[in-house]
């Protein structure tokens, strides 16, 4: 049996090939189609992959194993880190994927029960819906931290006079400000050039 652990992160993984004659092959792929065709070119008939659960980054290589029909197990990130706990002296990618191929090579069995409970498609549209729902939340949270302090460095009144700088009222009085500011500005520019 082979076994390809592999440490999933943005947009590029790290992966180590563990064949049954105990040899080690370590690769790289992107996560787009040349890359895993990369993946592909290791995969057998026999192969089993193992990787953690990274949320949004994993997400692509699970939607690929699932089409291509690939045994693969997902472990979450806190029970791979503890199984890994003996094993992991130095943190790197390159050696994260060999640990998560040795892992499988190891403790198959007890991975086997924990890990990869196939769910009915709903659940498993609700899984995907739920990791874009988080990644969105924290997108918004990131555009009101930019506003709230480009806000703070434009405006910075506005925090005095509202509760919430960002809320609805706030920004159409931060609106109203800069329009009538702009137009008594470009009144202003019309008038000095008409008296050139």
């Amino acid at each position: 049996m082979n076994i390809i652990g592999i440490d999933v992160s943005q947009g590029e993984s790290h992966a180590t090939l563990i064949i049954e004659e105990a040899e080690k092959v370590a690769f790289k792929f992107k996560h787009n189609k040349s890359g895993f065709q990369i993946l592909n070119s290791y995969i057998r008939s026999n192969t089993i992959i193992i990787f953690e659960t990274t949320g949004v980054y994993s997400a692509q290589l699970t939607a690929y194993l699932k089409s291509k029909k690939v045994k693969f197990y997902e472990l979450n990130p806190l029970e791979a880190k503890l199984r890994m706990a003996s094993l992991r002296r130095n943190k790197t990618d390159k050696n994260d994927s060999f640990k998560l191929a040795l892992l499988g090579a190891t403790q198959l069995t007890e991975i086997k029960n924990h890990c990869n409970k196939q769910f009915a498609l709903p659940y498993d549209s609700l899984r995907s819906l739920s990791l874009r729902y988080k990644q969105l939340i924290k997108c918004r949270t990131r555009i009101l931290n930019f506003l709230r302090s480009s806000l703070g460095l434009t405006f910075p009144e506005l925090n005095q006079i509202f509760k919430k700088a960002y809320a609805v009222l706030a920004l159409q009085v931060f609106r109203m400000y800069f329009y009538v500011k702009s137009s008594i500005t470009r009144c202003l520019a019309l008038l000095f050039w008409t008296n050139l």
